[in-house]
């Protein structure tokens, strides 16, 4: 099976997501890039089961997921999940969003 390196989900625009101190995604493996280079063949197997979030300098480039996550997500194909999956951590980041700007003034409209 192949993989695929997925830059794009991995952070928005050009600001990489910092990994220091907090879990970025349940279930996502991180590693560093230095260790993905020196067992790149462990991390390739690894990537093939679950996706695999590569840092450097501690914030997240790339995640490395099989070919085929990696068509559904270019397909646009959503994958649906229960409260239940989700992490308190989570959970409590969703409670505290807050709209922007930008979707208040389109809800005033």
């Amino acid at each position: 099976m192949d993989f695929a390196l997925f830059p794009e989900f991995a952070y928005s625009g050009s600001d990489p997501v910092s990994c220091k101190g907090k879990g970025v995604a349940r279930g996502l493996e991180i590693v560093s890039a230095d260790e993905v280079q020196k067992q790149f063949g462990r991390y390739f197997d690894e990537a093939t089961l679950h996706p695999v979030g590569v840092t450097k300098n501690g914030d997240l480039r790339f995640v490395m997921v099989p070919i085929g996550g990696y068509q559904r997500l270019r397909r646009g194909e959503r994958v649906a999940g229960g409260t239940e999956d989700l992490g308190d951590e989570m959970i409590e980041a969703i409670r505290k969003v807050e709209p922007s700007a930008k979707s208040l003034e389109q809800r005033d409209d």
